[in-house]
């Protein structure tokens, strides 16, 4: 009898010593759970939480520089160095809207300069109808599309093609830098037409290639060849480009602030104003 307590006090003893065993897991686990959630949430209210242009590495400049390429289908250079046009009117929009206290300046650069100039601080915002994808605007940080680009097919205005299937295995260059070739290549794999894609190192030498008969066509976003009169378009667009401003990679809160300025644009239509004003149509997929 002695033997069956001493037995039974001993299995009830292990019993309570684990269930304070598991009370107390039990309590670190509840704990661990409610610390989790807080960091989650302070990570959620920290990433959706609306950062004011005045809280932004722009607030404290003494002026903001904006690179515009020009001359271009958006923008123009006057004889007095003047920058006018779409996108010079867009930067004023955004930027005296954003940073009403800071002065702007504007430079006009050349597209391929963008990155080095912005690395520099040369300039602090570039625009030039940069589209994501190309190696001049990879690794900086963009901004949502304030214009898109419709990509079309360009050939000589006496080429006897008429279709899009009529390039079937033919010569079609497209400039990289602006657009690159296997966005180009998924175009027309979507269309199921297989085309010989191959690189220009300008629009120059892709329109001289077309008049010289070594190749059969262009693909580019309409508003880079547009003003080649020798030049037209077959059928409708094969794909989309949209156009984006750049800044350097650690300027992620300024384009937050941006994009929300842009969001707001498109809903009041004051976007869509200053396309009509310099008589730009943005391409509608």
């Amino acid at each position: 009898m002695r033997a069956f307590f001493s037995i039974l006090f001993s299995n009830i003893s292990y019993f309570f010593k684990n269930i304070r065993k598991y009370f107390k897991l039990k309590w670190v686990l509840i704990i661990l759970g409610v610390l989790a959630v807080i960091v989650a949430g302070y990570f959620i209210i920290r990433e959706t939480r609306k950062t004011p242009s005045s809280e932004t590495s722009f607030a404290k400049k003494k002026e903001i520089v904006i690179g515009i390429e020009a001359p271009s289908a958006f923008s123009r250079v006057d004889d007095t160095g003047e920058i006018s046009g779409y996108e010079k009117d867009l930067a004023d929009s955004l930027f005296k809207k954003l940073y009403p206290e800071i002065p702007l300046r504007y430079e006009v650069i050349k597209g391929q300069q963008a990155s080095y100039l912005l690395r520099t601080g040369e300039i602090d915002v570039a625009f030039g109808m940069f589209v994501s994808g190309p190696i001049k605007t990879q690794g900086l940080t963009l901004s949502n599309s304030y214009f898109t680009d419709g990509v079309y097919v360009f050939l000589k205005n006496d080429s006897p093609v008429t279709t899009l299937f009529g390039l079937t295995n033919k010569r079609v260059r497209v400039l990289s830098s602006d657009i690159t070739k296997n966005s180009v290549n998924s175009m027309f794999k979507k269309l199921k037409i297989s085309v010989d894609l191959h690189l220009c190192s300008s629009y120059e030498d892709g329109h001289s290639s077309l008049m010289n008969e070594e190749s059969v066509a262009i693909a580019a976003p309409y508003y880079k060849l547009c003003g080649y009169d020798d030049l037209r378009t077959i059928e409708e667009a094969i794909g989309s480009a949209p156009y984006r401003i750049m800044l350097w990679t650690d300027k992620k809160d300024v384009v937050q602030v941006i994009n929300r300025a842009l969001a707001e644009m498109r809903e009041d239509g004051s976007l869509k104003a200053l396309m009509e004003k310099w008589d730009l149509t943005e391409y509608d997929e």
